[in-house]
């Protein structure tokens, strides 16, 4: 049988909304302190501060990707455009909840898999007194 082997979490890539967000507060002349403590903490829950960071600096050298973002407006209307993204996208957060947990797959010991055998056994050639020994305390029979 095969063991179950905890791993760390993948985190999920990275959206478009959320490069936009970033995008708006690195094109309207914000540093990424600033900008993590207005809004992007509250639009990325599920992202520590740090692969936030990771991500701004790797946007400031891919500087095309963000280019386009609020071309148009001005530094301010920027700064009012990511928040009100970065409100829509915890909003989002919210409404599906909280992650729920991954389940993990059961190992089948020895014990597990004589229960499930000795289960479909027929009563009349079976006597439970014989067998627990091999049974687990909560299928022992209790006589």
């Amino acid at each position: 049988t095969r063991r179950y082997k905890p791993a760390k979490p993948i985190a999920p890539e990275w959206s478009n909304a959320e490069i936009e967000i970033m995008g708006l507060f690195m094109n309207s002349g914000w540093k990424f302190a600033k900008s993590w403590k207005s809004g992007l903490m509250y639009a990325f829950p599920h992202r520590t501060k740090s692969s936030a960071q990771g991500k701004w600096y790797a946007l400031q050298k891919e500087s095309y990707r963000i280019e386009s973002s609020g071309r148009t407006l001005s530094p301010n209307q920027k700064v009012i455009r990511a928040k009100k993204l970065c409100l829509e996208l915890m909003e989002e957060m919210i409404e599906q909840g909280a992650p729920r947990p991954i389940k993990k797959p059961k190992d089948r010991t020895y014990e597990v898999i004589m229960a499930e055998e000795m289960s479909d056994c027929d009563p009349v050639r079976f006597d439970p007194r014989t067998a627990d020994g091999y049974l687990p305390k909560r299928l022992r029979s209790r006589w």
